[in-house]
């Protein structure tokens, strides 16, 4: 089992020739290395249990690493939790990529237990580095064009894709459909942030500013649930597993659990093929206030006998108001979480004490 620099070796002395390596095709040389990729393998393992980020998996993963700290050296491949492929990386690139400063401290210390493995350390920092650096300033998707073909569609459009009518004929349901395209999970090959997050803050605060615009000034909220269904939900299915416990956990604690803070459930996974199965999170539902936000379906005929059609439309209302106020307070909660997960990735360059967000 060959670890990635050994096999970058192993091509370079391909192509310089005159040696036994120069003799093999490179397609031999590749064979050799995706050997140590089993789905059996430790590594594989070991990155299953990155990727589950939570409590019981890091501890798991940290088992691997006293028995065996060559593993940072490894490379492999995992799925994430929202679906997204992760090609050739360690389990300390992973936790890099994935914005997790935590997993990435508690791995970094198995570097000190290899030869020159504060300098291998180094190296894979220094891959994402780049990327760390410019979480804060990353360009998002842009969402103002879709907040406005939706803000200036009529309510049959607006309805059919609260629906899923996805056979509608619509300039709306076109450029959904790009939308989640866009988004879809994806395979990713070379070093970077496995997350966007100025994308997921634009659409909260696009949420909360365009609220009178696509409620038609509190009248219909139609608008307003197909942006929060699925264009955040949406957003929210591909999040790293580090980023559903926080939206699990409101933000409020650092216990590594998808167990909802103030309610039953758990943030769920999204697979590769997770748009097969189109309900749920990202059609139906969003993450908010730590629970599955509004689905439109929640009040029982009993409610709405017991309440009457006017009190129950003003508890809709209230509700649904609700979620733009909480709009604007996760923006600042979630502003806040990425700015500490920043400054404590980039404090892994020196390897200094993590902070912890402030609530």
């Amino acid at each position: 089992m060959i670890t990635r620099d050994q096999f970058y070796n192993l091509m370079a002395l391909h192509q310089r020739g005159d040696n036994v390596f120069s003799t093999l095709p490179p397609e031999i040389l590749v064979e050799i290395y995706k050997t140590k990729s089993s789905k059996n393998s430790d590594i594989f393992k070991a990155l299953d249990f990155a990727a589950d980020a939570e409590q019981d998996a890091v501890d798991n993963l940290l088992v691997m690493l006293d028995k065996d700290p060559s593993l940072v050296l490894q490379a492999g491949n995992v799925v994430t939790r929202g679906g997204n492929t992760i090609i050739g990386v360690t389990p300390y690139e992973f936790a890099l990529g994935a914005g997790d400063p935590e997993l990435a401290a508690k791995i970094a210390p198995y570097f000190d237990k290899i030869s020159g493995g504060e300098a291998e350390r180094e190296r894979q920092y220094n891959r994402y580095k780049p990327h760390i650096d410019a979480m804060q300033t990353q360009a998002p998707y842009d969402l103002n064009s879709l907040i406005d073909i939706i803000t200036n569609s009529p309510a049959a459009d607006v309805t059919a894709c609260l629906n899923k009518n996805f056979e509608n004929e619509s300039e709306l349901n076109n450029a959904l459909k790009k939308f989640r395209a866009d988004h879809a999970p994806r395979i990713i090959r070379k070093p970077c942030m496995h997350y966007n997050y100025s994308t997921l803050q634009q659409a909260f605060n696009l949420l909360y500013d365009k609220w009178n615009a696509l409620s038609a000034n509190e009248t219909n909220y139609d608008k307003c649930r197909l942006v929060y269904r699925q264009i955040i939900g949406y957003l929210q299915r591909t999040l790293p597993g580090i980023d559903r416990i926080g939206f699990a956990r409101a933000f409020q604690n650092n216990k590594r659990a998808l167990n909802y803070i103030w309610a039953d459930g758990r943030f769920s996974d999204v697979g590769p093929d997770g748009d097969l199965i189109c309900s749920g999170l990202g059609f139906d539902e969003f993450i908010y206030g730590a629970a599955r936000g509004d689905r439109g379906g929640a009040l029982t005929d009993a409610m709405v006998l017991m309440l009457g059609a006017s009190l129950l439309l003003s508890v809709l209302a209230a509700r649904i108001r609700g979620v733009r106020a909480n709009a604007h307070v996760y923006v600042s909660l979630f502003q806040n979480f990425c700015q500490t997960k920043t400054s404590n990735l980039q404090s892994l360059c020196g390897r200094a004490e993590l902070k912890r967000p402030s609530v």
